[in-house]
């Protein structure tokens, strides 16, 4: 999931808090966020078998995370499950009442054949006045500030609404899963990145002396001076340089790009010794990198504002570069995949 959802969940929880209770408390507010399913119990399934229970899991986690780093523990937050376990709900409920929560906030995703069917929705019971107010909060700030088009506040008869109904309740279908998108694999990202150049060296061609007029990179002495010779010295906006053929921007330079391969220095070697030819490959199967062995890296490409010919030029089509899962790199960012047959679903709902 984007993680701008768990930085903004943070902050709507507080000041949402505060909104339904209408005065700024003396003690933290006691959220209780419940990560659905778990265990065998694996909820909806999405692209490249993504289950629902890994999603809500892990954004629980972020929230949990991102509060202490970012807030300092100002939110006293509990979460219903902490690994891949399967809990009752009425043990997840009776952890609101035992804890005396504020706010309940149970995170699943939603999934349907419909295409027309998209955005974020939010369950609470027709008797719990408060938890229908917090989650239109929700549904407002996300359609706001980020984009997401609110399905509405619904009612539902769920237990885990109708017993933690003592404070503002909601259960949060987050997105869609057959809406979700993915990250590129490292081929998949490289023939993106290619266009119509096959075999370049560059998105653009061969030539590098036109780098400054194509990417957002470490111009001069590196890392002594850079000349900004490019317009920029660090991050600059999307679409500050043209597209390749495709018409993808920012192929090269700005930030780096995850991919979804693991990096594993051995995979092209093993590749290699098999001499055949492999039609979209999907990458190593486990991370391995004999610099760093006990490392879970993934492969990002690209490069960034902060690469120059002197030390690495990985704004290179072929460059790969290793970046931790927990990495908090300023110049790493990402972009997604659209299925083709999800570009089609999307052109017949919109009636084009």
């Amino acid at each position: 999931m984007n993680r701008c959802w768990t930085y903004f969940f943070i902050w709507i929880s507080f000041f949402g808090f505060h909104l339904v209770f209408g005065q700024i408390r003396n003690r933290s507010p006691i959220i209780i966020i419940d990560p659905g399913h778990g265990g065998k119990d694996s909820g909806a399934v999405g692209v490249n078998g993504l289950k629902e229970k890994d999603v809500t899991l892990n954004i629980a986690m972020e929230i949990l995370r991102l509060n202490k780093e970012l807030l300092a523990d100002t939110l006293e937050i509990y979460s219903t499950r902490y690994s891949d376990t399967l809990i009752s709900l009425s043990h997840r409920t009776k952890l609101a009442q035992v804890l005396k929560g504020n706010i309940f906030v149970s995170l699943h995703c939603n999934q349907t054949s419909l295409a027309a069917v998209q955005g974020v929705e939010v369950y609470t019971s027709q008797f719990n006045k408060h938890g229908e107010f917090l989650g239109n909060i929700l549904l407002s700030e996300f359609n706001q500030t980020l984009g997401h088009k609110s399905r509405g506040v619904k009612y539902g008869n769920f237990q885990v609404l109708r017993e933690t109904d003592s404070c503002p309740s909601v259960l949060w279908e987050m997105v869609h899963f057959d809406r979700l998108i993915h990250l590129p694999t490292e081929a998949e990202w490289e023939r993106a990145a290619q266009s119509d150049h096959s075999g370049t060296v560059y998105f653009w061609g061969d030539d590098a002396s036109e780098l400054s007029t194509k990417a957002n990179t470490w111009e001069g002495e590196f890392p002594v001076t850079n000349t900004e010779a490019d317009g920029y010295g660090e991050r600059g906006p999307v679409k500050s340089y043209p597209p390749n053929d495709f018409g993808l921007y920012d192929m090269a330079g700005n930030v780096w790009e995850w991919t979804d391969d693991w990096y594993n220095t051995d995979y092209y070697n093993e590749v290699a010794d098999r001499n055949t030819i492999l039609k979209n490959p999907k990458g190593a199967d486990a991370p391995y990198n004999a610099r760093n062995p006990y490392a879970k890296e993934k492969v990002m490409k690209g490069g960034s504002f902060l690469c120059n010919a002197s030390y690495c030029a990985s704004y290179r089509i072929s460059a790969p570069m290793a970046t931790s899962l927990d990495s908090s790199l300023e110049h790493l960012g990402f972009r997604t995949v659209a299925t083709a047959d999800m570009v089609k679903k999307g052109s017949s709902s919109s009636g084009q």
